[in-house]
């Protein structure tokens, strides 16, 4: 995806960053070489400070293929207003966010492109902070998480 981005925008200076840690780090960094967009790519490890990491990105992308639950990170950067484009593994779609929100099909470069490019060419801003605090917040969940054992109880 990043290579095929930095090809349709060569006179904008993108630069994609690979937060986190895992198995396939070293696996990433090789295609990451071999791809020759290392100018583009940061890898950064674990975020400890995720609010400020969040507040420098525009754009956050979630191309996982893995059947995660609702991925924190996508949720955590609908709350702070980011454009968010991600894959549909898992139960990403249950968020049901129409603004700031691309949910893409897995493993199909092309619609991560699509999506990414979505906001690139300034279409749109993420108005999803609302959304996600009525639907979303931590009081919410108690109070949906409370009802199923309510119900289970019952």
């Amino acid at each position: 995806m990043a290579k095929e981005l930095i090809t349709i925008y060569p006179n904008k200076k993108l630069v994609f960053i690979i937060a986190g840690d895992g198995p396939q780090k070293n696996n990433i960094k090789n295609k990451i070489d071999e791809l020759d967009i290392n100018s583009n790519v940061r890898m950064v490890g674990h975020i400890e400070q995720v609010p400020e990491f969040l507040m420098a990105i525009d754009i956050l992308v979630l191309s996982s293929d893995s059947k995660e639950g609702v991925p924190q990170s996508v949720m955590q950067g609908l709350f702070m207003n980011k454009s968010v484009v991600a894959t549909s593994s898992g139960s990403t779609q249950d968020l049901q966010i129409e603004d700031g929100f691309e949910l893409v099909k897995t493993n199909d470069i092309s619609a991560l492109v699509k999506g990414v490019s979505f906001y690139l060419d300034g279409n749109t801003s993420c108005d999803a902070r609302e959304h996600m605090v009525n639907f979303f917040s931590k009081e919410i969940m108690i109070k949906k998480i409370l009802k199923v054992y309510e119900m289970i109880l019952q």
